[in-house]
């Protein structure tokens, strides 16, 4: 059974997938994986807290934004 929930005017739905709906969030997700590669990474060399460095945490997203941005609507 699925929990409903309203956030800023819209109406989401939180529960379970099946096997099927499952596979399609991962496929989907896929082509963005090897974009958060850099970004572990760079946050691992740092050895600074994320919170500690506003401006170079920007720089390390940006391929992860990059790849989000990327992604197909269909």
């Amino acid at each position: 059974m699925a929990q409903e929930l309203d956030l800023n005017g819209h109406r989401y739905s939180i529960g379970k997938l099946s096997a099927k709906q499952q596979f399609h969030v991962s496929r989907r997700i896929a082509p963005i994986v090897p974009t958060l590669i850099p970004v572990f990474v760079r946050l691992a060399a740092g050895g600074r807290g994320i919170t500690e460095d506003p401006g170079g945490m920007a720089d390390v997203l940006q391929p992860l934004a990059d790849g989000l941005a990327a992604m197909k609507d269909e």
